[in-house]
């Protein structure tokens, strides 16, 4: 059932730019209808966006395969988490001045333990997570980061923002592939994979992944990873 389910919605998600590539296609090489050359371009702009957008869905629909069989490619060394959230906050800054939301990095001189991770992929998370916190943000909104080391020889990465938040009654299908709680139909982009793949990476690193939610108040996400010192 999860599995016919699955590939319904990755059936749904693919036609969607699939079906625009094809239409404004057929409008450029229809020789029955004139196209002006200024909307030519505009539908050859609408066919590249959509091209690239099924792209990016068939590049992440392979990469979950891969992370829900084991299959993928990990480098686990001694990491620095404080370097890694520095670099995630310097690469997603302008991102969140664009949508006018706040990003601050609030580990400061805190020192931290290393973590036993693969640096790559826990870019790939953090970028993800502090990006759904920008674009599910508010005007004027606030994202945050912060990580302190566990009682359970483990670092915890939090990042916090001050959107709408996640209605209790679908805390249940967060993780599930192509689900964006209702939003499919909105303004703002996605593909619903980001957070699936991320609870793969995270697991696979022998961490964990979580978060807690207040509807009209904001989220909190966070991901606890092991410390090298405890990996010997």
């Amino acid at each position: 059932r999860a599995k016919t389910e699955f590939l319904s919605s990755m059936s749904h998600e693919l036609r969607t730019p699939l079906n625009s590539i094809l239409g404004f296609g057929q409008l450029l090489s229809d020789g029955t209808v004139e196209v002006p050359p200024e909307k030519q371009a505009s539908f050859a702009g609408q066919i590249v966006k959509s091209g690239q957008h099924l792209l990016d869905l068939i590049e992440r629909v392979l990469e979950l395969s891969k992370a829900e069989t084991g299959k993928l490619q990990l480098d686990l060394e001694p990491v620095s988490i404080k370097e890694i959230i520095g670099d995630c906050v310097d690469m997603m800054s302008a991102e969140a001045k664009e949508r006018k939301v706040e990003l601050f990095n609030e580990i400061g001189a805190t020192e931290l333990p290393m973590a036993f991770a693969d640096p790559a992929r826990t870019r790939q998370v953090l970028l993800n997570l502090i990006s759904n916190g920008i674009k599910y943000n508010r005007d004027g909104g606030i994202v945050t980061l912060s990580a302190e080391a566990g009682e359970d020889k483990a670092i915890r990465i939090v990042v916090r923002d001050t959107g709408s938040g996640i209605p209790a009654a679908k805390w249940d299908q967060l993780f599930e592939p192509f689900n964006r709680l209702g939003r499919e139909s909105g303004p703002i982009k996605g593909t619903g994979i980001g957070l699936t793949i991320s609870k793969q990476i995270v697991e696979q690193m022998h961490g964990r992944i979580g978060f807690e939610s207040s509807e009209g108040q904001g989220s909190e996400f966070w991901i606890e990873l092991p410390c090298a010192a405890d990996t010997d």
